[in-house]
């Protein structure tokens, strides 16, 4: 947790947060007891304090914020890809990034409040022997963790409630969209009735879910007021107030105060507890990062011959390896393609001559030499690669995708770039985008557009990269109709004269003349056999 915030300013957030809380029940006392002057300094404390607290809050934020999200985005660098393929969600936010946010709010807000709850606790202990009775000390030890428990439950009840109701909004809310958005399709078929229903019941649960939340809620609040009733009740049977009216404004204050700490611990307890499955998902996550290799010097260039020997991936938990003892060579000056069924190790292929994923066995040499680690990090500067499922925001523009995905070394903007255009109109992209109206073609959202486009677009990454020297496409033919198909082809072909390209399909027809063949066999080949792996 220190990685994420400097202990000290944890520390000095809580001890001017505990200062500035206990100044607050002194300048009352100090009130009631005829000391205007004291009262009155106490609560200008109270005023510096709590200003001292912010800024030292805002910079405590400021610095888990800032090392929490950096940490994370290091972190990346030091997994491999398949690790974080694997724990990439098919829709919506990743988890890492609510375990982030979560992680830091913990950080900043929760622990130095907790510190600051504890040692104010201990002091109004002190307060309560010191100016009341031993006794209330022992009624607190047997009362405090019955009513600390009960508030716990009762917080944790109202968080299942809470997030019930959250997903009963969600998927009250998918329900009503397919009456009104599918109504002949159902009618059709007699499913309304069905889906009505369970439109009805998903109500009634999320109605009962706000019934209970509320009565939680409504808990949490009585039961401060309930324990104050019940010190007041034992405070009378006591004598302390029959006799004194003074010391009811002494265990008014400390009761009070010490009732408001108590809660406010158990409040920063339970959050504690609720963020911990989020909290040990990032540390782990950044604890089994792994250095990000040093790019080598001297690593020479994607265009030399290439040679793979025996190479087989077997990732961790799968039934067998794909590809598996694949051998060829690669001359430089001409395109590959690779082919072959689902499963048969294509995409796998490529990542490993990327220095991607390791290898269970062989190795890959790159101008007579092994294509390591280090040497693949370097190399890494000149590709562009472009995977089956290229990743898109749908709410960011095109140009967005262009500056972030195409490699390129000189500063600024790829949008300013006099060639971007061109590039376009050669796809076919530029009139399709200008037909957007109440947009600047680059200003487009990228999920107005079609798959096909889409995948165009993509593709003008290849010739955008200035300083490329390899393209690794895979399976660029996907989403695209007959006519596009035969522009590939060609765009292909010309992309192959200034670069190597490395492509993967399954359409010959997208194949431009003279790139070399190399097919993968199935995953049901016989054990042992290699047809299929050396190109023809």
């Amino acid at each position: 947790m220190t990685r994420l915030a400097p202990l000290g300013l944890v520390l000095a957030v809580a001890a001017v947060d505990v200062v500035a809380r206990l100044a607050v029940p002194a300048s009352l006392l100090a009130l009631a007891g005829g000391h205007a002057l004291s009262a009155t300094i106490a609560a200008a404390v109270v005023s510096v304090l709590s200003l001292l607290r912010s800024l030292l809050a805002g910079r405590l934020v400021e610095h888990a914020v800032a090392a929490g999200w950096s940490a994370l985005a290091e972190a990346t660098r030091g997994h491999p890809v398949a690790a974080l393929s694997a724990r990439a969600p098919t829709e919506g936010p990743h988890p890492l990034l609510d375990a982030t946010f979560r992680t830091v709010q913990v950080v900043a807000n929760v622990v130095p409040r907790l510190l600051a709850d504890v040692v104010g606790l201990l002091v109004a202990t002190v307060a309560v022997v010191v100016f009341l009775d031993p006794a209330w000390l022992l009624l607190g030890v047997v009362v405090a963790p019955l009513v600390g428990g009960v508030m716990w439950a009762s917080r944790r009840a109202f968080r299942r409630e809470e997030a019930m109701t959250f997903d009963n909004y969600a998927e009250l809310g998918q329900g009503l969209d397919l009456l009104l958005g599918a109504p002949a399709e159902l009618r059709a078929q007699g499913c309304e009735s069905r889906v009505a229903d369970e439109v009805v019941a998903r109500a009634r649960a999320l109605a009962g879910a706000q019934r209970r939340a509320a009565a939680y809620s409504a808990l949490l609040g009585l039961l401060p007021v309930g324990l104050m009733l019940l010190a007041a009740t034992a405070s009378v049977w006591s004598g302390h107030l029959s006799a004194a009216t003074e010391r009811f404004a002494e265990v008014g204050v400390i009761g009070a105060t010490t009732v408001a700490l108590l809660v406010s611990v158990v409040q920063s307890l339970e959050q504690w507890s609720r963020s911990a499955p989020q909290r040990e998902a990032l540390l782990h996550f950044l604890a089994a990062a792994r250095p990000e290799v040093a790019p080598a010097d001297g690593a020479g260039s994607w265009r030399a011959p290439l040679r793979v020997e025996d190479l087989t991936v077997c990732y961790e938990g799968a039934a067998a390896a794909t590809p598996d003892g694949v051998t060829f060579d690669w001359p430089e000056g001409v395109g590959l393609v690779v082919m072959g069924p689902n499963g048969a190790g294509k995409s796998t292929l490529a990542l490993a001559l990327l220095g991607l994923v390791p290898l269970t066995r062989g190795c890959v040499e790159l101008d007579g030499r092994t294509l390591d680690g280090a040497r693949a990090a370097a190399l890494r500067r000149r590709v562009v690669f472009v995977p089956q499922a290229p990743y898109v925001a749908p709410d960011r523009s095109v140009g967005w995708h262009l500056d972030v995905m195409v490699p390129r070394a000189a500063a600024g903007s790829l949008c300013d770039h006099p060639e971007v255009e061109p590039v376009l109109d050669r796809l076919g992209l530029l009139e399709v985008l200008r037909r957007h109206r109440g947009h600047a073609p680059l200003d487009v959202p990228m999920g107005e557009l079609s798959g096909g486009e889409r995948r165009r677009l993509h593709l003008a990454r290849a010739f955008l990269a200035e300083e490329a020297e390899l393209v690794v496409l895979d399976e660029p033919e996907a989403a695209l109709d007959g006519p596009s198909r035969k522009r590939l082809a060609a765009l292909l072909g010309e992309l192959a004269t200034t670069h190597r390209v490395l492509l993967i399909a399954h359409d010959a027809a997208v194949v431009p003349d003279g790139f070399m063949p190399l097919t993968l066999p199935g995953t049901d080949a016989p054990p042992g056999s290699d047809a299929g792996t050396r190109p023809s």
